[in-house]
């Protein structure tokens, strides 16, 4: 192999290196971080609560509106968290 081929080997390698592989994609789930979590009907606290949500549960994420996150539980209920309170 030649230094000229050697060169050019390198030089892609840095630049595989340097691309990512693919675009950063929004989060898909979201992890209780408190040790109890109201989860509502609608975001806002003056909504109803129709449920409590454990430290540690991990959601599937739907939508997020300001700062309120609708996540979707393991049986399929639907609502909505505050977000400061998911990692």
């Amino acid at each position: 192999m030649t230094i000229r081929t050697m060169s050019v080997a390198v030089c892609t390698l840095f630049v595989f290196l340097l691309v990512p592989a693919s675009p950063a994609q929004a989060a898909t789930h979201v992890e209780i971080a408190v040790d109890q979590l109201n989860i509502r009907s609608t975001p806002g606290t003056d909504n109803p609560i129709i449920g409590t949500l454990a430290k540690g549960m991990r959601l599937s994420i739907l939508a997020q509106q300001k700062d309120w996150t609708k996540v979707k539980l393991a049986n399929g209920q639907e609502g909505w968290v505050h977000s400061k309170y998911t990692d």
